[in-house]
């Protein structure tokens, strides 16, 4: 009869310990799978931020290639101007 309740008692410490241990097995499945969407959402951000400072580098060097051609122009109007000056001052 001993032998018996001892068998009895530790299948049902092992049945108990399967069903903690398959519960915990979720939960730590159920958490990865959580944070692989997060991790997911962080990468589609970053992308998206890299995407918009991509953007914003290429608008500045355009940008700033603008102004060196507007700089040279406006050297080039101002010679022009002296010139014509010096003309009319011949006159």
């Amino acid at each position: 009869m001993k032998h018996k309740l001892l068998k009895v008692t530790l299948g049902v410490v092992a049945a108990v310990v399967l069903v903690f241990a398959g519960f915990g097995a979720k939960t730590l499945a159920d958490n990865y799978w959580s944070g692989h969407a997060d991790v997911d959402a962080i990468n589609t951000a970053l992308d998206k931020i890299n995407g918009q400072l991509t953007a914003k580098n290429t608008a500045l060097a355009t940008a700033k290639n603008q102004l060196t051609q507007a700089q040279s122009d406006l050297t080039t109007a101002q010679q022009d101007l002296a010139t014509s000056k010096a003309q009319v001052t011949a006159l």
